[in-house]
């Protein structure tokens, strides 16, 4: 089902045990709320060359390569990999899907 696809990628924060060396041990939004954490930390984001491949190697555990090309599936999955304008999602996975697999699948 396409449904395994929601939220897929997303990483949510690790809670630890306490310990000496550990640095999360609540849940952040409680610290939050309790004013025991700063909300005011300044937000570094980052994007790594072949990120996605982390989420297709887990795809590939649940369906065989040809489910995945199926347009319905390949087009779920393609807008939780790449960003791009909701509007054009049919037409941006098709493209991407022809330009590496051209007309080798059924």
């Amino acid at each position: 089902s396409t449904d395994l696809f929601h939220n897929f990628g997303s990483f949510g924060p690790s809670i630890e045990k306490p310990g000496p060396d550990s640095f999360l041990t609540e849940n952040p939004l409680v610290l939050l709320k309790s004013g025991r954490i700063a909300n005011k930390v300044p937000w570094m984001a980052g994007v790594n060359e072949n990120e996605g491949f982390v989420i297709l190697g887990k795809m590939l555990q649940f369906f065989s390569s040809l489910e995945l090309m199926k347009d319905d599936v390949w087009d779920n999955l393609l807008q939780h990999m790449i960003f791009y304008n909701k509007t054009l999602w049919p037409e941006v996975a098709s493209a991407v899907k022809n330009k590496f697999f051209g007309n080798k699948l059924p």
